[in-house]
């Protein structure tokens, strides 16, 4: 007899730091999602997610050639493939990372990095595949989470950190509709008094 599954359930899958490494993630992916455990409907992935600077692409949320992290010998090839076509994820793909080169590699405003992955670049709330997740991507600096001034805004989100005004932000976007519940709550950062 099969199992009688909820169709309002979702499984989804939780990725630490993958650091470039797209294809070791990717094949972990393939194998549990293929297996009896599977399928699942998205990967989220949290930490640092890139391997080194960015570098320059064809998609939509490529940085323009010239901007000189192309010519970056740390920029990983691995993310290449996705970003020109040769390589696919095999499911949805969502993360958040607090390195700057991260948010200077996305321009894309709706973070679309290639064809099945996300950069989570905006503090909100959002409706991923059935579930709220709640994001605040970036990294915590006590001077520019204070700093109110607009030259402390673009310092901050030059070098991929989150204000206090991002923390409303996330903040208003949870209680905007009213339903108050987040099923999931993604973010760079290890929680304080927690040892990576």
């Amino acid at each position: 007899m099969a199992a009688v599954v909820d169709p309002g359930q979702r499984k989804i899958l939780i990725a630490g730091d993958v650091r470039g490494r797209l294809a070791a993630l990717y094949k972990r992916v393939a194998a549990v999602h293929g297996s009896a455990a599977g399928p699942f409907d998205a990967v989220f992935c949290v930490g640092a997610f890139f391997d080194g600077p960015a570098a320059v692409g064809t998609g939509a949320g490529a940085v323009a050639a010239g901007d000189g992290a192309a010519d970056s010998p740390a920029f990983n090839s691995e993310l290449r493939a996705y970003i020109d076509g040769t390589a696919t994820a095999p499911i949805p793909t969502y993360f958040v990372d607090a390195l700057p080169h991260g948010r200077a590699f996305c321009r894309d405003p709706e973070g679309k990095v290639a064809p099945n992955i996300t950069f989570l670049n905006k503090p909100g709330v959002l409706d991923l595949h059935g579930l709220r997740v709640a994001v605040l991507p970036g990294r915590y600096n006590d001077i520019s989470y204070k700093d109110t001034s607009k030259v402390a805004a673009s310092a901050a989100a030059a070098e991929g950190e989150y204000r206090h005004d991002d923390v409303q932000a996330l903040k208003a976007a949870h209680f905007a509709d009213g339903c108050g519940v987040v099923d999931l709550l993604l973010t760079s950062e290890w929680p304080r008094g927690v040892d990576a």
